[in-house]
């Protein structure tokens, strides 16, 4: 194992000689002989997966997992904020149920029962738990079968940070790389969903297939 930037002394070399490493560098230790008392395995804890089934009252204040096949969808890392180092450093993708989590998706299971539709929008300072509580109502809707568009950073639609190219007549621009990457993420977490949407006119797909407007 490489410990990498390791800030600790407690560990005994082969040899059982005392090696000290300092602060912000990198070495190799064998960590067969390592002291117990401070380098231990990393728990593997068993978790329940939340989803529409598991959103339950009785399941607040339980740290759940968040549902694979969501993050699978949204990609691997994809992540906002804080919340991969925290993942990492957990050993597994979850989160607490909170009161909050299900007064969230209770209010937004009312509001897409209500016509006209309304969006409930969450507020709250830096670091409140918005980007976390905003991943679970994600997961849980794509487990109901909602159409889901996620996007974990937005922060890269704004920033030039990713290509980005002028529309011809506009003084607007086009991000082709973000667009295709939401693109697919819409249509691995919400395929079975949209699969139930008919259409509304016949869609080319490329040169030579298309969609039936008289069929979903």
């Amino acid at each position: 194992m490489v410990v990498d930037r390791t800030q600790s002394t407690a560990f005994m070399k082969k040899g059982d000689r005392e090696k000290r490493v300092r602060s912000g560098t990198t070495t190799s230790v064998n960590m067969a002989s390592a002291n117990p008392l401070y380098y231990a395995a990393v728990p593997k804890p068993q978790l329940v997966t939340l989803d529409a089934k598991t959103a339950k009252e009785s399941h607040i204040d339980t740290v759940m997992e968040i549902d694979s096949r969501f993050l699978d969808g949204i990609g691997s890392g994809c992540y906002p904020g804080y919340l991969g180092n925290d993942f990492k450093l957990f050993g597994k993708p979850a989160l607490l149920y909170r009161k909050f989590t299900h007064d969230l998706l209770d209010q937004i299971a009312k509001n897409a029962k209500q016509a006209p539709k309304r969006a409930s929008v969450l507020n709250g300072r830096d670091g409140a738990g918005k980007s976390a509580e905003l991943l679970k109502a994600a997961s849980v809707a794509a487990s109901s079968g909602h159409i889901v568009i996620y996007a974990h950073s937005a922060v890269t639609w704004v920033n030039s940070s990713r290509p980005y190219a002028p529309q011809s007549g506009t003084n607007m621009f086009t991000q082709p790389e973000l667009a295709t990457e939401l693109l697919r993420s819409v249509s691995l977490v919400s395929g079975n969903a949209l699969a139930r949407v008919p259409l509304g006119k016949e869609i080319a797909l490329g040169k030579k297939k298309s969609l039936d407007a008289t069929k979903t």
